[in-house]
């Protein structure tokens, strides 16, 4: 067996390349072979080791070997502590990219309590409400008590009272396994390293189902994270092209931003509102603000040439011609040229150029309204939507945005509804539908991501809630 790990500390963000890690290599052996990589099926401890090192729980063992928390954020469980509550980390992703969802701790539970797939670990099950019947035939496996609450949300439900639950939960038979990949591979999942995906500190390569060598590889999404900094566009509606909201609600929706973080970014996500997701929790409903607000812009080329066609008769014009500011950082260039794309395949008609000049002067133009729109990135100083939703880079709001229901809503929730969170949270709410979806006065494209290479030596590293700031007050090299 080979093991493959970073030695050094690398970090990537928009504006940076990430660092070349040197390799070190382990070379150790273990007593016996792999069995299976399935964990509904694993029997032996080779096979266990192996899984405990590519996969993750919703707990793990810390360096002193005591049960915390791992794939999920937090926990709570009835006063009777028979039901668990599981907040999962929304950060945490399959090495082929997929996120790890509740459902995918549904599909593995089933699987191992299933009498049909013969578990050598159904047993583990019994502290599980229904587990023991179920393996033993008498009720049906969607019985179990694990049930997804939502993509993120995850319950469960216990026979019995278990003061050492986290222990338990760590271990391999407790996995979740990728709910498609599971049904796509059937009898074959976990059959080799390649018929297999890993959410664990490193991959699993070169094991046939037969062989005895494999490689364990450091996994490149291990480290990664959602930052509440957004890329957006900002529109001078003192022009008159810009101006008219049917223009700028047709671009708003006709930039593909999923390919845009895929193919441009490649990391950090889609947003659909100018305000962040998985920043903010809403003290009247304990959610993130995003989902409570919803989705308000997404790509939808069909709505936005319908938007564009009404945009061109009101202006009177077939052909238009638009210029998008950028810096001309590298990144900045690249985003800007991608949504020059999309808009001109997407939008007939148009003419779009694309200028990209130093940070300086791009700000400088803005202030002076000397721009059609303008991509950039901004970071929120607080954990508020008040603070996406009246700073945000949204250049100018202030002088020329002058729509009465969204300044009403802005100040009953700093005022009047300032101690009623329910009522706060829906002016801020309306407020960002005004803003965003009805008057797109600006538009919405991406949440940054940031990733990094951490040496194992490395300890006490921290970054801030923002993403962008490392912390190395508590850091000690091993």
């Amino acid at each position: 067996m080979v093991i493959e790990m970073g030695l050094v500390l690398a970090a990537c963000s928009s504006n940076s390349g990430l660092s070349q890690a040197k390799t070190q290599t382990m070379n150790t052996y273990v007593s016996n072979e792999i069995s299976t990589l399935d964990s509904s099926k694993y029997g032996d401890t080779t096979s266990s080791e192996v899984l405990q090192n590519s996969m993750e729980g919703l707990y793990r063992f810390d360096k002193n070997n005591k049960a915390i928390l791992a794939g999920a954020t937090s926990v709570k469980h009835s006063k009777d502590q028979r039901v668990y509550m599981f907040d999962l980390r929304k950060n945490a992703k399959w090495s082929n990219g997929d996120p790890v969802t509740a459902t995918d701790y549904v599909t593995a539970w089933r699987r191992t309590v299933d009498p049909k797939n013969s578990s050598l670990d159904s047993d583990s099950y019994a502290i599980i409400k229904n587990g023991t019947k179920i393996t033993q035939g008498k009720a049906p496996v969607n019985s179990l008590g694990i049930k997804a609450l939502g993509k993120y949300k995850l319950q469960i439900i216990l026979a019995y009272p278990i003061p050492y639950l986290p222990e338990i939960l760590e271990g391999a038979q407790f996995y979740p396994q990728n709910t498609k990949l599971v049904k796509k591979l059937g009898s074959k999942y976990g059959t080799s390293s390649k018929n297999l995906v890993y959410n664990g500190p490193f991959t699993v390569t070169g094991w046939t189902g037969s062989n005895l060598k494999w490689v364990y590889e450091k996994n490149p999404n291990f480290h990664t994270r959602i930052t509440p900094t957004n890329g957006y566009l900002s529109f001078n509606i003192k022009k008159k092209v810009t101006g008219n909201v049917h223009i700028r609600r047709a671009i708003s929706q006709a930039i593909d931003k999923q390919q845009l973080v895929k193919t441009i970014l490649h990391q950090g996500k889609a947003a659909n509102g100018i305000v962040a997701s998985d920043f903010i929790t809403d003290q009247s409903t304990g959610k993130d603000y995003r989902q409570d607000a919803g989705d308000l812009v997404t790509y939808n080329p069909k709505n936005a040439r319908k938007e564009w066609n009404l945009g061109k008769k009101e202006l009177g014009k077939e052909k238009i011609n638009l210029e998008l500011l950028t810096s001309d950082v590298d990144d900045s260039k690249r985003v800007g040229e991608f949504i020059q794309s999309n808009l001109m395949k997407n939008l007939p008609g148009l003419n779009l150029t694309v200028k990209s000049i130093p940070l300086k002067s791009r700000l400088a133009n803005t202030t002076n309204h000397n721009y059609d729109f303008v991509f950039g990135t901004w970071q929120p100083s607080y954990e508020d939507p008040l603070d996406f939703l009246t700073v945000g880079g949204l250049f100018n709001l202030q002088p020329d945005y002058h729509n009465d229901n969204f300044w009403h809503q802005i100040n009953m929730a700093k005022t009047t509804y300032a101690t009623n969170p329910k009522k706060r949270l829906q002016a801020l709410i309306n407020a960002e539908n005004q803003l965003i979806k009805k008057d797109a006065f600006a538009a919405p494209l991406y949440q940054a991501g940031v990733s990094y290479l951490l040496n194992k030596k490395v300890t006490g590293f921290q970054l801030s809630p923002y993403g962008n700031v490392a912390y190395y007050w508590n850091v000690k090299i091993k």
